[in-house]
């Protein structure tokens, strides 16, 4: 494959994976707010848990994130080395 196609390649792929990851992350997220309403305020191991789960929510979507970015910059870099090779 050339290498302007396997640019394209990774730009998709890396979209398509931050698309799902982010999707099933805010579909957690959004599922904690019930539970947090749920949790009486005198259970403090429950609201700790929820707050841990919330610290790992945040770690994860930033993680896909850069991960997203680093994948969209390579395909970026690759596309430019072909454009150099070209002049």
């Amino acid at each position: 494959m050339p290498v302007v196609g396997q640019a394209h390649a990774l730009r998709v792929a890396a979209d398509e994976a931050a698309h799902a990851f982010k999707g099933s992350l805010a579909t957690i997220q959004s599922s904690i707010e019930p539970l947090r309403r749920a949790v009486p305020p005198e259970n403090a191991r429950a609201r700790r848990a929820l707050e841990l789960i919330e610290a790992a929510l945040g770690r994860l979507m930033a993680l896909v994130e850069a991960t997203h970015e680093r994948d969209r910059a390579t395909a970026a870099a690759l596309e430019r080395s072909t454009d150099r090779s070209q002049d």
